[in-house]
């Protein structure tokens, strides 16, 4: 009777046991499934908030998707991009390209209607895979060269100089007969720049006349009050030295009226009697070539028209009439002129 009792004692605690693991196992399979929907839904939250935002908001938004593991946010991701709109996916591809799923094709196509406010996120996505990205670039520049599309080709260029390729930009910015590229190139400026502050780091591969004084013209074009004073504190070295040392008359020229546009310093240049080996401009205040300017501008020397202010005359001296020519020049005095000398073009810089 004892013994019945103690094997019936020790089913029922084994029962119970094993009741307890059960529950115990169930309770945490439960909970792991409960933390799993609430991980997914926390995803599903994080990749809706990518897919919705735009212009500087993305980034942001993508730094949030770092908490969640890697293999099931690309997964996400890939689902949502699939199904998206337009606008959406750029913000997806972008999320996409920083875990190394750059998706070229979409990118390189979407430039061409993109908002302007996309202009970083497409060249930051594109350059998670640069060579390629590049390449894909110039290739559908070509193909915009072989329709004459110049209306969708001016887009390419500011993205790939995001990404640190001026190819495509110096080729739109040719001195051509017909300047329908370059042309169209700097007027889209205004529209489509991204972050003036983000070029100054290539510098070095903006070594295109052309391409200098077209995109100085270009940035000028934006509303000064659009520029920050940080984007214009990036540029101002470059303008500067462009300024100071380019041989290049129209880049000269283009350098010190971006300065001023931007009410930034002008850097000091000396006078010169002839320009530098291989320089296209000099400064000067030779009063022959003053004379000869305000002339080109219609001042008359003297009624007489036997002097052209170089030399006197009977009626006056070329002293006085330098003073004459300087007063009529002192209205544009904050302008450069090209004077044609011979083979040369010299811009005359005047007080």
């Amino acid at each position: 009777m004892l013994q019945q009792a103690r094997r019936v004692h020790g089913m029922s605690w084994g029962i119970g046991l094993v009741t307890t693991l059960v529950i115990g196992i169930a309770a945490v399979i439960w909970v792991s499934s409960v933390r799993y929907n609430n991980l997914v839904d926390r995803m599903h939250t994080a990749v809706k908030t990518v897919a919705n935002s735009s212009g500087s908001v993305v980034p942001l938004a993508i730094e949030n998707l770092n908490v969640h593991p890697q293999d099931l946010i690309v997964s996400h991701l890939e689902t949502r991009f699939a199904g998206s709109n337009e606008n959406q996916k750029i913000a997806l591809a972008h999320a996409l390209a920083r875990y190394g799923k750059v998706e070229i094709d979409f990118l390189v196509s979407s430039i061409s209607t993109a908002p302007a406010a996309e202009v970083n996120n497409l060249a930051s996505a594109l350059a998670q895979s640069n060579s390629e990205s590049i390449i894909a670039l110039r290739r559908t520049a070509r193909a915009c060269d072989s329709d004459k599309n110049w209306a969708r080709k001016q887009r390419l260029p500011v993205v790939a100089l995001h990404m640190g390729d001026a190819s495509i930009a110096s080729d739109m910015c040719q001195l051509r007969p017909d300047q329908l590229q370059r042309l169209d190139f700097i007027l889209s400026s205004p529209a489509w720049h991204g972050d003036l502050a983000r070029l100054p780091q290539y510098s070095n591969q903006l070594t295109d006349p052309a391409l200098q004084s077209g995109l100085m013209v270009g940035l000028g074009n934006v509303r000064p009050e659009v520029v920050t004073r940080d984007e214009q504190q990036a540029w101002q070295p470059i303008l500067a030295d462009w300024f100071q040392n380019s041989d290049d008359a129209a880049v000269h020229n283009a350098a010190e009226w971006l300065l001023k546009r931007w009410e930034l310093q002008v850097p000091p240049i000396s006078s010169a009697q002839s320009p530098n080996e291989g320089q296209n401009w000099q400064v000067t205040k030779n009063g022959a070539e003053l004379c000869e300017l305000a002339a080109i501008l219609s001042w008359v020397a003297c009624d007489c028209g036997m002097t052209d202010g170089a030399a006197d005359c009977k009626h006056r001296t070329a002293d006085l009439m330098l003073q004459e020519a300087i007063f009529f020049l002192n209205g544009c005095k904050d302008a450069t002129f090209e004077l044609p000398l011979g083979s040369r073009i010299l811009n005359l810089h005047f007080w």
